[in-house]
């Protein structure tokens, strides 16, 4: 009897354990996506919208303007044997995913890494890219429907490159602040006078200094910040998810 409520017990303690691994997992995933959800309303929210819209804008003025420059009368032959060249050489779609549209989500966020310049708002050009892709297959032979699909298809696409951008532009800001705080940790002419009344021994002009140097210190320590690898990288993989379901889409 002893023994076997010896193994009930080691039974229940290990039944314990893996439920309290399993509540950690879940409330450990939870804790990171609600932390995600508030860096994104704080953070990044106002600056995706503004993107996307700027994204929209592009991709249907661009759209408008190539679709309107098609050969209303083209040679029919002629657009049937380009459109067999473009089948043949056309790439499968999930290797051209893989290899070119989850890459260069990535390639705008970690374009943020530059202070000052902002190279991440260059991912708005997709949409010109875009809309040019568009065009290019709009002929008699693919009809209306296939723009349909395929406008759809960009739409969804620039959510992915908006909110990549906009991510990347937030990690530009805080590359911006960074590279400020460790040049104000350089020496400077406060530390040379402060080096130097101190050999003098002129207390007055010293206490002045270290003065300023404080204040000098505690109006950078607001760029003493960290970068939110966790945040950007879960940005990625949305983006990634959302470029995907978008290419998709598009080759209906």
């Amino acid at each position: 009897m002893k023994e076997k409520n010896v193994k009930r017990n080691i039974k229940e303690k290990s039944a314990t354990k893996n439920n309290i691994k399993s509540n950690n997992k879940y409330i450990s995933i939870k804790y990171i996506l609600t932390e995600y959800f508030k860096f994104y309303k704080t953070k990044l929210m106002k600056k995706h919208i503004v993107v996307y819209i700027l994204c929209l804008i592009i991709f249907f003025a661009m759209l408008s303007y190539f679709i309107s420059k098609v050969d209303s009368a083209p040679n029919i032959a002629e657009l049937a044997e380009n459109a067999k060249k473009i089948s043949e050489n056309a790439p499968d779609i999930f290797s051209f995913i893989l290899s070119k549209k989850v890459p260069l989500v990535a390639l705008i966020i970690v374009a943020g890494m530059v202070p000052y310049i902002f190279i991440p708002v260059i991912g708005m050009a997709m949409s010109y890219n875009l809309a040019l892709e568009i065009a290019t297959n709009f002929n008699v032979l693919t009809g209306k429907s296939s723009v349909v699909f395929m406008s759809i298809g960009a739409i969804i696409q620039l959510i992915a490159i908006s909110l990549s951008v906009s991510a990347g532009i937030h990690y530009c800001i805080i590359s911006t602040k960074k590279w400020r705080y460790s040049k104000s940790q350089d020496y400077s002419m406060l530390d040379f006078k402060k080096t130097l009344y101190e050999a003098t021994n002129n207390k007055k002009k010293l206490n002045e200094v270290k003065k300023k140097k404080e204040e000098k210190n505690k109006k950078n320590e607001k760029n003493n910040v960290k970068v939110p690898y966790l945040h950007l990288i879960i940005s990625f993989l949305i983006s990634a998810v959302i470029i995907i379901i978008g290419t998709l889409i598009a080759e209906v």
